[in-house]
């Protein structure tokens, strides 16, 4: 039995051909690199509002003691007791950067909320895995009198 180099060679170029493609398919790898940038910034303007008296909820520890004829208990309650603080909101502003803050406080600091603004300008760029791209000819004859591949 005999086998024609022809068609031997179309086989093994369509083998090569879906091979091609189905590794040119594939989506480009994706590499992510963490960068931490300490950014140092000056602050130009700020703005206070006039403090809002606002009742804020804290823990009070109490200890009590009780005598008794031979033992001594030492009783610790916990509870929560209401406090009046001044809450400020504030505005600073700085060359690249805003926080808007929240402070409460009652002479002693009790909490800072709030959200810092930082822009920046993140670029995401997909470049594909190949730049080549076949393209076949072929007769509409059966025999395959010709046939041609290009590469671009």
């Amino acid at each position: 039995m005999k086998i024609n180099f022809n068609i031997l060679v179309y086989i093994a170029l369509g083998v090569f051909i879906l091979l091609f493609f189905k590794e040119c398919k594939k989506e480009p790898e994706v590499v992510t690199k963490t960068e931490i940038k300490t950014v140092y910034d000056t602050i130009t303007n700020t703005v206070i509002s006039k403090p809002k008296t606002v009742y804020v909820p804290r823990e009070v520890k109490h200890t009590d003691t009780i005598y008794n004829e031979t033992v001594k208990t030492i009783k610790d309650t916990v509870y929560i007791e209401m406090v009046e603080a001044n809450k400020y909101e504030t505005k600073l502003q700085s060359n690249k950067a805003t926080a808007d803050l929240q402070i409460t406080t009652t002479g002693e600091l009790l909490d800072v909320k709030g959200v810092i603004t930082y822009p920046q300008v993140k670029e995401t760029v997909k470049t594909p895995k190949s730049g080549l791209f076949i393209s076949l000819d072929t007769s509409v004859k059966p025999t395959f009198e010709r046939a041609g591949i290009s590469l671009d």
